[in-house]
């Protein structure tokens, strides 16, 4: 299964040491390149991250979508 996710349960999870628990759970997570920029900006979480194959950014395909949301969500979202 691959699920994608926004920024808040991938950061809660890395400052958990339990990040880990995402690929037991789901296999392949995708993150949009926007996510993995909020992400990191924490210090740290970037070494942590480009470890993870698991882990695939995006570049997200529908930009007018976007930019219709971008008033209503924060870009991690």
């Amino acid at each position: 299964m691959i699920i994608v996710s926004d920024t808040s349960p991938i950061t809660n999870l890395l400052h958990l040491g339990k990040l880990d628990l995402l690929h037991k759970m789901f296999g392949d997570v995708v993150i949009p390149r926007k996510v993995y920029q909020e992400l990191i900006e924490d210090e740290g979480s970037e070494r942590v991250l480009i470890q993870q194959d698991w882990i695939n950014v995006v570049e997200v395909k529908d930009v007018s979508k976007v930019s219709e949301l971008e008033n209503l969500l924060d870009s991690g979202e």
